[in-house]
């Protein structure tokens, strides 16, 4: 028998054994009168496809009413969560089983089950990306090929919601450009390609930044980019150039519009950004400036985690002064 096939055997009788103990406990503390049930009664032994079940009785009692999996989805030797009962809401750990005995799992449905918690897995970590305690909504199924359709319409349900997230602070760009850029006497705004725009999210409030030539660049940005610089330049000398120009690549990397929302985020939030988790949305992809000077700003500013994510949805994730994921398409 595959691999995936016995262990997800194995997994349903263990979770039957722990609805049977659930089930063994509330008769026993339960203050109605339970006929039928004794609980000294012998159960077979988790491992066995019946595992959890009465091997004896004139009455079966047990019946997994629900039980969800947790966010990594259905893991092989995992543990499990306990979910809300039917028809209730929750937190939507997973998708939840309802009724009677697990349906034997038949040819191909292994490995069909392993690829949509595949899509959903991978769904919801680039939601969480931007949106950290997000969840789908509680599903339920009956059946091994019910938990694959729940599956893959959670992964359709974190697509959904990612492509709101990204239009959202889309939006949010286009809007600060409009305003940053109005019309002049003949309706023309500028070239909408020119500059970087980039937004954060910092205490329930959206915050903007751009780079220093682009309208909406102040002198409270070109000053903290200026002490910024010269901190970086003291505490980083590898990472920044040291003599001659100062101002040439990679130390400009402090005037772009990645630098400078992370600058104001800092600022919005009391000066510094420890303990944060942060994505920053830009409208252009990074240079090879930021690349370089980004990871030391950020410890400048406290150590956030911080996940920049570009406009064709490329990630690049760093803490600790060091690029734990650059550039990785999604």
């Amino acid at each position: 028998m595959p691999r995936v096939i016995s262990e997800i055997k194995a997994i349903l009788a263990e979770r039957k054994l722990l609805a049977a103990r659930r089930a063994q406990e509330e008769q026993r503390t339960s203050p109605q009168p339970h006929h039928g049930f004794d609980p000294n009664q012998p159960r077979v032994a988790a491992g066995n496809p019946d595992g959890g079940k009465w091997t004896s009785s004139g009455q079966d009692g047990t019946r997994v009413l629900s039980d969800a999996l947790p966010d990594n989805a259905w893991m092989a030797r995992g543990k499990y969560a306990q979910s809300p009962v039917r028809g209730g809401s929750g937190r939507g750990g997973g998708p939840t089983r309802t009724g009677g005995p697990s349906e034997p799992m038949e040819g191909g449905q292994g490995a069909r089950l392993t690829a949509a918690e595949g899509q959903r897995r991978d769904a919801i970590s680039r939601v969480r990306e931007l949106d950290p305690g997000w969840k789908p909504t509680p599903s339920f199924y009956e059946s091994p090929e019910g938990l694959i359709r729940t599956n893959l319409a959670e992964a359709r349900e974190a697509e959904a919601h990612l492509a709101k997230l990204y239009s959202a602070r889309r939006r949010s760009i286009d809007e600060y450009w409009l305003e940053t850029h109005p019309p002049d006497m003949l309706g023309y705004r500028g070239n909408r390609n020119d500059g970087t725009i980039s937004v954060v999210a910092i205490n329930r409030d959206l915050v903007l930044g751009t780079n220093s030539t682009a309208p909406g660049y102040t002198t409270a940005d070109r000053n903290a980019a200026f002490r910024m610089r010269d901190r970086l330049i003291t505490n980083y000398p590898k990472a920044m150039t040291t003599e001659g120009n100062i101002g040439e690549w990679p130390n400009d990397a402090v005037f772009h519009a990645e630098a400078t929302v992370l600058m104001r985020a800092a600022r919005a939030n009391g000066g510094a950004l420890f303990g944060r988790t942060i994505q920053v949305y830009s409208d252009r992809e990074m240079c090879g400036a930021c690349d370089r000077v980004l990871p030391s700003l950020g410890l400048e500013l406290g150590n956030p985690r911080v996940t920049f994510v570009g406009p064709n949805g490329s990630v690049s994730t760093m803490h600790n002064g060091n690029w734990l994921s650059l550039g990785v398409s999604k």
